[in-house]
């Protein structure tokens, strides 16, 4: 079984190999353009001594950065991203591919269906024929209700 760090190293990595095969430029070519040679630019010879990135390494730098974060040295931007997480995002932009994994996994139900429904099965359990039932009994009974599917398959 996988650790989360190499499960959001291996997401990181996809994500960037997607941002750099949507960021290449296309390069098809006109039909009567393989005669012209392309003139050099003025910086591509950095280009061409610039190594090839790997996105492997590059997910681990990235999630090192933001495992390497010292609170105790950014205890205002910590108080920011109390706040808010959009917040403390957009002042660590420099782990912007990070982002899109922590709104993936991080983010918060649109609804609080889950939660309702508990609450209403709580009430079932609490009816006033069972009024003498005690805190501890119904929580285990809501428990069990809950994660019956996951008792019965085994799996827990």
């Amino acid at each position: 079984m996988q650790s989360a760090k190499e499960l959001v190293r291996k997401e990181l990595s996809h994500n960037l190999k997607d941002c750099a095969v949507s960021s290449m430029p296309s390069t098809s070519e006109q039909p009567g353009s393989s005669t012209e040679q392309k003139k050099p630019g003025l910086l591509d010879f950095i280009k061409q001594r610039r190594p090839n990135t790997n996105l492997t390494a590059s997910a681990v730098n990235i999630l090192r950065m933001y495992l390497e974060t010292d609170p105790q040295n950014e205890e205002a931007e910590i108080t920011k991203a109390a706040e808010s997480a959009g917040a403390f995002w957009s002042s660590n932009k420099h782990l912007a591919p990070l982002n899109t994994i922590a709104l993936k996994y991080l983010a918060i139900p649109a609804t609080s269906v889950p939660s309702e429904r508990m609450f209403s099965k709580s009430g079932y359990v609490l009816s006033s024929r069972r009024s003498r039932l005690q805190a501890d009994a119904v929580d285990q009974i809501c428990f069990i209700n809950q994660n019956y599917d996951l008792i019965e398959t085994g799996k827990v």
